[in-house]
């Protein structure tokens, strides 16, 4: 693993981390071979030697670039059915670097016109790959024409930019060529000359794309305008059980004109709809209130049950289940972390709590964790009591507001991975906000969203179990940790602990701290510390954190033309920091995690974009989703900020209006034109990472319109998203939980 603490061991892991920033697109491209494989041997991209325990992969595989092109290439490894997107130990090599240059990290360039083979070798074998550089003044006949992409419908009232590749006979992209757009009906549809697609009214036509004497076409069919805006009135409603109110639903197609009330349908999760009347139902804390129309469209809005609140199961007394995990009986050491909702118990109270265990007092140990919600109160505490119970587990209640009769027994150290523990219950875990705000796994309405989250998470688990470097990219600690949280089950909880003390001791503790700024997966280890109460946890993220931001200063941060400035380097740093302030590190982390904030507004543009010298001048969409959800997080653990929801509005209406493709239900990978990422390319693996910024800021705000989108999003990701690898996997369920609670305003 490339790690750095500062200078020039920064530019070895930031070209690490860039190559894997063609996210959606990597392994589609894939070329595998395992150990020393001549140039061409292998056969449909594929080859290996029977002896080979370890399998070398090319995650990008590009046999053509232009003269003065560059091209980052990755080595992984394959391990099982599970490729890891990174490699230890790698040197590369060209066979004539006079045609095609590499550094040591895989970036290749062209010099001239011709032919060489980089060379990658690693420890365990060597992986080739034949490159071809050609001029881009090809002066040659146009054999082939293809539009890309292929639509063959489209809603009225939408846009799509079309591109055409003109090739050679050869299969090289004649990037000279001039290409000539037309539709065949301009009533339908139009085609500027550069190729940007307006969909007019419903019909079909022929897309037309000309270049000499070639012409292909593509026939595309107009629809019907889709829903643009679609709301409930009211969308907040507070109500006692069996209380009514009047509700109405209204919606406009694309064009302007009214969905009739006919073709919209309004339901209720609990309570009952009739006509425009809602009751409310007895019981529950929240219920939701659903339209949908004919075409599929919905939305919805929030109803609060007044005198049922969310977090007053959690007022005196929290229940627990004590579960023991080596199946065996007698008497065991329960340790266990218990995380606390705001407000419910403050350091100087801690004494005044008493464990009950199957009615009857024991006696028991407890401490205060370190770190505090934002009004003072603490978030969690440290409870251990030997307890005889079977492997059936045992009931207890930790009673807030009275002491025990009993005497204290001395605290043991924290348990690392202990034996057995105190589970709370689901609601009290969801009002702890342990891993942010959440919902139970029964009141989402994301259709399949929790099924496949506990499918490919034991798929993966079956195939690498805790291996931090094959599965705690993008967090696997933290979303394991609030599938556990919304009621998915202890095993998840035990599988993230797992992974959380392989990558502390295996990665960071291994490397002092070094962390690069995409490996720095900190949610996670909070987590632990806060359910564990083991110190090494915290610790690693307080000191990770001061490394990375000795690395990546804030000043540097805020400087536009800094080379190694991107968004999700300051994200990154803006969580560390935060999390660092969380865990009660010191006031200086809270100050810094605020310079960070500036940082980002400093070198975000005026329509709300930003400008990465990694990605050409543009902007990796996905990363400025990191950096809203960022903000986010330092608003919840350590205190609100004026800046932050005009500097988010910035950031959503761009992405929203610029690089949301509404037929493509995604957003496109990157802003704009760069040589080295197709900026057309749409990337709905990274749908999720989007929904929190949007749903948050639709309830700061209490504009459903950003809510609406958020479903939109998360949508296409539903329809979309390949999930099945492990780094797509942890950036689809990251933290997408958070979303299904902001968009309950």
């Amino acid at each position: 693993m490339l790690i750095s603490d500062s200078g020039s061991r920064g530019v070895r892991f930031l070209a690490a981390a860039l190559s894997l920033l063609s996210c959606s697109a990597a392994f589609a491209q894939s070329g595998i071979a395992s150990g020393e494989v001549p140039a061409g041997t292998a056969r449909n991209g594929i080859a290996r030697v029977p002896d080979s325990r370890l399998t070398l992969v090319f995650t990008q595989v590009l046999p053509r670039i232009l003269v003065g092109q560059s091209f980052q290439i990755t080595v992984g490894q394959l391990k099982g059915q599970v490729i890891v997107p990174h490699a230890d130990s790698v040197t590369w090599q060209s066979s004539d670097a006079g045609i095609v240059s590499v550094t040591r990290d895989g970036l290749i360039t062209g010099i001239v016109q011709g032919r060489a083979v980089i060379t990658a070798a690693a420890p365990y074998g060597k992986l080739h790959i034949r490159v071809s550089v050609v001029s881009p003044l090809r002066n040659e006949l146009v054999a082939s024409l293809e539009i890309t992409p292929d639509t063959n419908a489209v809603d009225a009232g939408s846009t799509i930019q079309l591109r055409g590749n003109a090739r050679a006979a050869d299969g090289v992209i004649l990037a000279g060529a001039k290409i000539g757009w037309s539709s065949s009906d301009t009533a339908v549809l139009r085609v500027s000359d550069d190729g940007l697609l307006r969909a007019r009214k419903e019909g079909a036509a022929r897309v037309l794309a000309t270049v000499g004497h070639l012409t292909q076409e593509m026939s595309v069919r107009v629809d019907k305008s889709t829903i643009s805006n679609f709301s409930i009135t009211p969308s907040v409603i507070s109500l006692a059980p069996g209380d009514s109110t009047t509700v109405v639903a209204a919606a406009k197609w694309r064009d302007g004109s009214s969905v009739d009330a006919a073709d919209m349908m309004v339901t209720a999760r609990r309570g009952r709809v009739r006509g425009t009347t809602y009751t409310a139902p007895a019981g529950v804390a929240l219920d939701s209130i659903f339209a949908r129309t004919t075409d599929g469209t919905w939305t919805s809005s929030v109803v609060r049950i007044i005198g049922v609140t969310e977090t007053s199961v959690a007022a005196q007394k929290i229940d627990l289940h004590l579960l023991r995990f080596d199946g065996g009986s007698g008497a065991v050491l329960v340790s266990s972390g218990i995380p606390l909702a705001p407000g419910q118990l403050r350091a100087s109270d801690v004494s005044q709590t008493r464990l009950v265990v199957d009615g009857t007092e024991v006696p028991f140990s407890i401490a205060a964790l370190k770190g505090y919600h934002k009004d003072g109160s603490l978030r969690a505490v440290l409870l251990q009591a030997t307890i005889a119970f079977g492997a059936s587990g045992a009931l207890a209640v930790l009673q807030i507001g009275t002491p025990s009769t009993l005497t204290r027994p001395a605290m043991k150290p924290p348990v690392t991975d202990p034996v057995a523990m105190a589970i709370p219950s689901t609601a009290q875990l969801i009002a702890s906000r342990i891993v942010g705000p959440t919902v139970p796994i029964d009141s989402t309405s994301l259709q399949n969203f929790d099924q496949l989250f506990k499918t490919n998470a034991d798929v993966q688990w079956a195939a690498s179990g805790s291996d931090w470097s094959a599965t705690n990219y993008y967090d696997r600690v933290l979303n394991h940790v609030g599938y556990w949280v919304r009621g998915g089950g202890v095993t998840y909880l035990r599988r993230a602990m797992s992974i959380a003390v392989d990558y502390r001791e295996k990665y960071l503790v291994a490397n002092q701290y070094g962390s690069s700024p995409h490996w720095a997966q900190l949610e996670g280890l909070a987590m632990h510390y806060w359910l564990t109460g083991d110190e090494a946890s915290r610790q690693a993220v307080i000191r990770t954190t001061d490394r990375l931001t000795a690395a990546f200063t804030s000043a540097n941060m805020a400087r536009a033309d800094y080379e190694w400035l991107d968004g999700r380097i300051q994200a990154r740093l803006l969580l560390a920091n935060s999390l660092s302030s969380a865990l009660d590190a010191g006031s200086s982390y809270a100050a810094k995690a605020s310079e960070y904030i500036g940082a980002i507004a400093s070198t975000t543009n005026a329509d709300g974009s930003h400008s990465w010298p990694a990605f050409c001048g543009q902007q990796a969409n996905y990363m400025a989703a990191l950096q809203n959800d960022a903000l986010i997080k330092y608003s919840e653990l350590v205190a609100s900020d004026a800046r932050i929801p005009a500097l988010m509005k910035r950031s959503l209406d761009y992405l929203w209006q610029k690089q949301w493709s509404s037929t493509g239900q995604a957003f496109r990978y990157i802003s704009g034109p760069c040589a080295t990422v197709n900026e057309a390319e749409l990337a709905p693996d990274l749908n999720m990472l989007f929904l929190s910024g949007f749903a948050w800021y639709a309830g700061q705000t209490q504009d459903a319109s950003y809510r609406l989108r958020a479903d939109q999003i998360a949508l296409g990701g539903l329809l979309h998203a390949w999930i099945s690898p492990t780094k797509q996997f942890n950036q689809f369920y990251y933290d997408a939980f958070n979303y299904l609670a902001y968009r309950k305003f």
